[in-house]
């Protein structure tokens, strides 16, 4: 009985602090639109600590810069698959059709943000 109570806890624990299709919605929608204002800061604010380590602001600011410059403004935002913790998004960009790869930590921020080429 014990064993059955401790279970049904852990499943409860765990699904309460899975991430929901919203967050990453939300997550997504917030890089949007600091990427569409050239906003590197408020991007970085969204890593968790982390990301942040291995990708300082100077880093996303060059990269944010180089990419708005390659692809032009992100525009809508297509959810393709959900595999093993990170969501994948087809995103159409002013010049290109990229890939966005996210996945979120409990307190939803990003652990990964890979936009790759179509």
């Amino acid at each position: 009985m014990k064993k059955i109570i401790y279970i049904t806890l852990l499943l409860f624990a765990h699904i309460a602090m899975a991430q929901t299709d919203a967050d990453y919605d939300s997550s997504l929608k917030e890089i949007a639109e600091a990427y569409n204002a050239k906003d590197s800061s408020k991007i970085f604010d969204l890593f968790s600590e982390d990301l942040k380590t291995t990708f300082t602001l100077e880093k996303v600011k060059v990269f944010l810069d180089d990419t708005h410059t390659n692809k032009g403004l992100m525009g809508e935002q297509t959810f393709l698959t959900d595999e093993e913790g990170e969501k994948t998004y087809l995103v159409e960009f002013d010049s290109i059709s990229s890939i966005i790869i996210i996945s979120l930590t409990t307190d939803k921020k990003l652990s990964k943000l890979s936009i790759e080429e179509y």
